[in-house]
């Protein structure tokens, strides 16, 4: 990257380019299911493996110091990069050589700034979507036969489900536990880009099966 020798700042480019693709290599599901005398559980498990997302929430969250991954407050930072010439967006020569970056810049600087968070490049916004995911859990139980004719009944069944009870996003900022699931762009179907969606949520239901 070229770097500004008086800011210490990232020069940006002149002419927009690509900056991520939405599509993953691909989604992997796996679904368990186990049974043992009226007990039943099911699991499903599933994972999305790359793709990419631009995130509003996240640039807003490190630019404003309010997660954790910014709390090193007092560190001065050297972006890594050569110095450039933000005039002529060239590399600054010294015996023909580039020169290494060596400006500091404050924590505020760096996500502040015209660095990593508001203010910067897009293309420093867009994370890596892959996540892995436990979809859902479900836990049953038929009632034992004897009963179940005594009530004049054919079957009963209670069943305990939750959803989305645990994800992981490797590669989004360690404490942000963004979801990239929430990917939105108003009602529009576009994807890739989340502009500050709600975060996604577990839900918990409790069902009764009774068979006449």
């Amino acid at each position: 990257m070229l770097i500004d020798p008086t800011t210490g700042w990232i020069i940006e480019a002149l002419e927009q380019d690509d900056i991520g693709d939405p599509n993953p290599e691909y989604k992997l599901g796996i679904t368990n299911s186990l049974s043992y005398k009226g007990v039943s559980v099911s699991l499903v498990f599933d994972m999305t493996k790359g793709g990419q997302f631009y995130s509003n929430s996240i640039y807003s969250l490190l630019g404003r110091g309010v997660t954790k991954d910014t709390e090193d407050r007092e560190t001065l930072w050297i972006i890594p990069g050569v110095y450039g010439d933000p005039n002529t967006h060239q590399p600054v020569l010294s015996g023909g050589k580039t020169v290494q970056n060596q400006t500091r810049i404050s924590t505020n600087d760096l996500y502040f700034g015209s660095s990593f968070g508001i203010n910067s490049a897009d293309e420093f916004n867009v994370f890596d979507g892959t996540v892995y995911r436990l979809r859902e859990i479900t836990l049953g139980y038929s009632l034992p036969s004897k009963i179940v004719n005594k009530l004049k009944l054919s079957a009963v069944t209670f069943t305990l489900s939750g959803r989305n009870l645990w994800y992981l996003s490797p590669n989004t900022p360690k404490h942000i536990n963004f979801d990239p699931e929430v990917g939105a762009y108003g009602s529009s179907p576009i994807q890739g880009i989340e502009l500050d969606a709600a975060p996604t949520t577990k839900r918990f239901g409790f069902n009764l099966n009774v068979t006449f």
